[in-house]
């Protein structure tokens, strides 16, 4: 099981208790509640044989991750960008020198 699926995991069960309180009719955001699922939630991520602090960067990794992969993916879409660009520039002045040699000879023609 990767960190990722511990981690998901470890949410799931800390939601299904969550629920289950709610069903209950026990107060959630009460300062007792939180902190029986504080130890839960350690004791969970110790039984995966890991430390808070582990548990904690696993989720900052694939945050880094997905920024990194978001960089790279901008990267490839300005370099694109930026190739589209050259081409039109590019065209626009063949363009240009079709429509500047045009009316060169309609020039040339109306003189003569």
């Amino acid at each position: 099981m990767s960190l990722e699926d511990t981690k998901r995991t470890i949410t799931k069960l800390l939601n299904k208790a969550e629920d289950e309180a709610l069903d209950r009719g026990i107060d959630i955001t009460s300062d007792r509640f939180q902190e029986v699922m504080e130890k839960i939630k350690l004791k969970l991520i110790q039984g995966k044989g890991l430390t808070l602090e582990q548990y904690r960067e696993i989720g900052k990794e694939k945050i880094k991750e997905q920024i990194k992969q978001e960089r790279i993916d901008h990267s490839k879409t300005i370099e694109e960008l930026k190739q589209t660009n050259q081409e039109t520039k590019e065209k626009v002045l063949i363009q240009t020198e079709k429509i500047n040699n045009l009316e060169f000879l309609n020039n040339q023609q109306s003189n003569n």
